[in-house]
């Protein structure tokens, strides 16, 4: 989850480098409801599944042959990073609480993303 997360704001971080200053403010705007919906999209995978999914970077040490400016070979291992899901015991009652929860948060940042968006729109009104 965290690494989708943190993919995510890499994303927006990236497009908002590229973004119109009336599109960044729509994204700041508007970046609380995409919390929230991707929250509430995780809570009701894992109420689907009945676990949620810990994942974490496991690193692998892969060997590898390098040779110098001489042309010797010798061993120069590597370290990759593989991603590891692991199922988590959950409780449905708790996890469908929090779901709940997050769905009420959002009707009202979605509420105060929509005010925020006319302020975008006004202070950047050429677009």
């Amino acid at each position: 989850m965290h690494a989708k997360c943190a993919l995510a704001l890499l994303t927006l971080y990236s497009l908002a480098a590229c973004a119109t200053p009336l599109e960044r403010c729509l994204n700041t705007a508007n970046s609380r409801v995409t919390q929230l919906q991707n929250a509430i999209a995780t809570a009701e995978g894992n109420i689907s599944r009945g676990y949620a999914i810990h994942t974490y970077q496991e690193p692998v040490v892969v060997p590898k042959d390098c040779h110098d400016e001489h042309g010797r070979w010798y061993r120069c291992d590597e370290t990759e990073y593989h991603t590891v899901e692991v199922p988590v015991d959950i409780d449905i009652r708790a996890e469908r609480e929090k779901r709940d929860g997050l769905r009420r948060d959002l009707r009202a940042a979605r509420t105060q993303a929509a005010r925020q968006s006319d302020q975008c729109f006004a202070a950047y009104p050429e677009g």
